[in-house]
């Protein structure tokens, strides 16, 4: 069965390798193919998930990935088991260079295995590692995104440090969004699966079918990847990348965008649309820091709005903003002055005397957060209240008999400027309305 198999592979890569087919087409088949046996939640309703656009790009990306400074990783990570998060990763290891799919490793094997064949590693189940093997293979995980960075090991008897190359492409399957460490949470490009509706077919997954499905353009791949001039065209030419994404994420897809560009078409734009996207719907876990000063930026904007606030007041606000973690995090008690200040410290904020009317606590003021809020955190956005059905009336639209429009989506103060300025309410029309009927 598996020597049928591997003829069939084989010759299916003869025969597509004769006629090289541009690149964008390349990508389109991708696509096709994983169309065919994958189901990935769309966005926007959109007529081909941008997922698909992102793995056909990485796809591309294990094949020329020795020509940049940086390999995006991708998470491929459900809510519940058998969404398909395997069969995503048999498809992958199918179409990218040098494909390695595992389970279970360890650390010795990994490196070694890395800095020998450089391969494309496909990690399945990486969140049923134990907490040990974790840690430290997330050390290598972390090297391995930038070109450069090896690890060190001793061997021998006499215990000589050696650098193993690190460096590839990789791509992790798990439970759960948070199923992959922080620091390659924000390396990654994530995959987000489902499971499959009953009204959603696709093929079944087997054996023979991906590779007869794959082989083709796993060969077309190898193919466009041995082409003159392509190392040049990646390593020097800077794409233009999305304002939306932020600094590492501009890092993490740079090198897809520029595969995109090469293969032309439709691909730049689709491209970059996925990136803005797949970045958009992103779960992104901040750190109890970033947090913290969210939620003081939010209490000293919107609940007091004043430029000094006392410590209690500042606490008080703290532990009850729904859905923050300070109301419990000290071992179920809320958050308190000495824990605040040292939270703060880091950032250079401390408390200080503060008067505010004719009281003097321990407090702080707003002009300390200030530089820290633009240097960690996005713009601040006033928040807007909806106001249903404010109504303009003049004096003269009060002697109509028609009511006059309403004006929907205005913010609280523009309702309440509305309001002090003459404006009536709809009720207000209908007062005068029922008075001009008593009268006649």
């Amino acid at each position: 069965m598996v020597n049928a198999i591997q003829a069939a592979y084989n010759q299916a890569e003869t025969v597509e390798a004769y006629v090289q087919k541009p690149l964008a087409q390349i990508l389109d088949d991708i696509v096709g193919v994983l169309q065919r046996f994958i189901v990935l939640p769309g966005y926007d309703k959109e007529k081909i998930p941008h997922g698909f656009i992102a793995l056909a790009l990485w796809v591309a990306h294990t094949h020329t990935f020795q020509f940049v400074d940086t390999t995006p990783y991708l998470q491929v990570w459900s809510a519940t088991m058998r969404a398909g998060k395997t069969t995503v990763l048999e498809f992958l290891n199918e179409l990218v260079a040098h494909g390695w799919l595992f389970s279970d490793v360890t650390l010795a094997a990994l490196t070694r295995k890395i800095d020998r064949d450089s391969p494309t590693m496909l990690y399945d189940e990486g969140d049923a590692a134990n907490k040990e093997l974790s840690q430290a293979l997330g050390g290598i995980f972390n090297a391995g995104y930038k070109r450069g960075s090896p690890r060190t090991i001793v061997t021998g008897p006499t215990h000589e440090p050696t650098d193993l190359n690190v460096y590839c492409p990789k791509a992790f399957a798990g439970i759960g969004s948070a199923s992959l460490r922080e620091t390659l949470r924000d390396r990654a490009i994530p995959i987000e699966l489902r499971r499959r509706k009953p009204s959603e077919r696709v093929e079944r997954n087997r054996v023979r079918r991906r590779a007869l499905a794959c082989g083709p353009i796993k060969a077309q791949l190898e193919g466009w990847a041995a082409s003159k001039g392509l190392g040049e065209v990646l390593s020097i030419e800077v794409p233009d990348i999305p304002e939306e994404l932020d600094d590492r994420q501009q890092d993490v897809w740079e090198p897809l965008l520029a595969i995109a560009d090469a293969a032309g078409g439709d691909w730049p734009q689709l491209a970059r649309k996925a990136a803005i996207v797949i970045n958009a719907n992103r779960e992104l876990t901040i750190s109890y820091a970033e947090t913290l000063l969210r939620d003081i930026r939010v209490v000293f904007m919107t609940k007091t709005q004043e430029k000094a606030m006392f410590t209690v007041t500042l606490l008080s606000h703290l532990n009850s903003i729904e859905g923050s973690p300070w109301g419990s995090i000290m071992w179920g008690n809320s958050m308190n002055a000495t824990s605040l200040a040292k939270r703060l410290r880091d950032f250079n904020i401390h408390p200080k005397d503060v008067r505010i009317g004719e009281a003097n606590f321990k407090g702080y003021q707003y002009e300390d957060f200030r530089e820290v809020f633009e240097r960690n955190l996005p713009a601040w956005e006033e928040p807007v209240t909806r106001v249903t059905r404010v109504t303009r009336v003049t004096p003269e639209a009060k002697q109509s008999d028609a009511p006059p429009a309403h004006v929907t989506d205005v913010t609280a103060k523009e309702g309440k400027e509305a309001r002090q300025s003459g404006v009536l309410m709809l009720m207000d029309w209908e007062a005068v309305q029922e008075e001009k009927t008593h009268v006649e």
